[in-house]
C-alpha cells in the first residue's frame, strides 16, 4: 500500500521543530497508526534496509537520555539502518520524513535529533543487532511550553529563517538561479521549509529542464545523508501526485557533492 502524500502539503507548512513536551506518550491510536505509516513510508521509498522504531519510556528515571536537548517526551521515532551506504541512509531518512508529516497531520509535535542523544539508551529497547546503526531520533508528542533553552537555540540556529531561492534553485549550472516562472520553481519551494542540522539547508537544486533536476548538497558531513533525505521527501510531496524518480546521477558540480537526479513522472 503507497501512502498518500499529497496531504502532506498543509504539514509540510505547518510543521516546526519542538523541543519541549507535555510528558505524556502519544495515544494508542496515534503509535498504532505511525507504527503502520512507518512501513507504508520505508516501501514507499524503495524499501532501504532500514526500519522505523517507535518507542515509549514510562518516566524520568526509564527516559532515554537527549542530554537535556528534549524535555518531558515519552515517545520517539527511532530510525535504525542496516546498510551504510549513502543512497540507504538517505532513503531511510526520508522515509522518517514521511512520519513526521504524518505525525504532524495528527496534530503531533516533532524534531529530528541527529546528534544530541545517548545511542546506547536507545540500542537496547530497540533491539540493535551488531550489524545495525542508529541514524537518528524524533521525539513525538503534544508540545509544552518552550523552555528558554528552547528559544536559545532556535535563536543561534535562526530556526525560522529560509535562505533565499536564488541561493538554492539553480538553471542547468550553479551561475544562473531558477526563474521563478519555472515550473519548477513553486513546488520546489517546499523543499526550502525542510528541517536540516543546525538549519544548514545544505540542498542545492540544478534543473536541466521542466522535468528533471540534480539534488546535490553544499555540506558532506555525519548529517548530510539526512538532510538530503529529508528534501528527497519533500520534493515528492510538492510533485504528488505525480510520481519523483530518484536515481543515480553522475553530474559534477564546483563545490557541490551529487546526491541523485530527480525525473518528475
Amino acid at each position: 500500500m503507497q501512502p498518500d502524500i499529497l496531504q502532506f502539503r498543509q504539514a509540510v507548512t505547518l510543521r516546526h521543530s519542538v523541543r519541549s513536551f507535555d510528558a505524556n506518550p502519544v495515544t494508542d491510536t496515534d503509535r498504532t497508526a505511525l507504527e503502520a505509516y512507518a512501513a507504508e513510508a520505508l516501501t514507499f521509498f524503495g524499501n532501504p534496509k532500514a526500519r522505523i522504531a517507535i518507542i515509549d519510556s514510562t518516566g524520568e528515571t526509564s527516559a532515554p537520555s537527549t542530554y537535556g536537548f528534549i524535555a518531558g517526551c515519552r515517545t520517539y521515532m527511532v530510525l535504525i539502518s542496516s546498510d551504510a551506504t549513502r543512497e540507504n541512509r538517505c532513503r531511510a531518512a526520508a522515509a522518517m520524513e514521511l512520519c513526521v508529516l504524518e505525525a504532524t497531520r495528527r496534530g503531533l509535535a516533532t524534531c529530528w535529533v541527529g546528534g544530541t542523544f545517548r545511542r546506547s539508551s536507545f540500542a537496547d529497547t530497540c533491539h540493535i543487532s551488531a550489524s545495525e546503526e542508529i541514524l537518528a531520533i524524533v521525539p513525538c508528542g503534544i508540545a509544552a511550553k518552550p523552555r528558554l533553552r528552547d528559544r536559545l537555540m532556535s535563536a543561534v540556529a535562526r530556526s525560522h529563517s529560509r535562505k533565499d531561492p536564488s541561493l538554492l534553485f539553480f538553471d542547468r549550472d550553479t551561475s544562473k538561479p531558477l526563474s521563478a516562472e519555472s515550473p519548477l520553481f513553486a513546488p520546489l519551494e517546499f523543499v526550502q521549509l525542510a528541517p536540516s542540522s543546525t538549519n544548514s539547508q545544505p540542498w542545492r537544486i540544478i534543473a536541466l529542464d521542466d522535468r528533471t533536476f540534480d539534488l546535490c548538497s553544499a555540506t558532506d558531513n555525519r548529517y548530510t545523508d539526512l538532510d538530503i533525505g529529508i528534501a528527497m521527501a519533500h520534493i515528492a510531496v510538492a510533485f504528488a501526485p505525480a510520481t519523483v524518480t530518484f536515481s543515480r546521477s553522475e553530474a559534477r558540480y564546483p563545490r557541490l557533492l551529487t546526491f541523485c537526479r530527480c525525473l518528475i513522472g
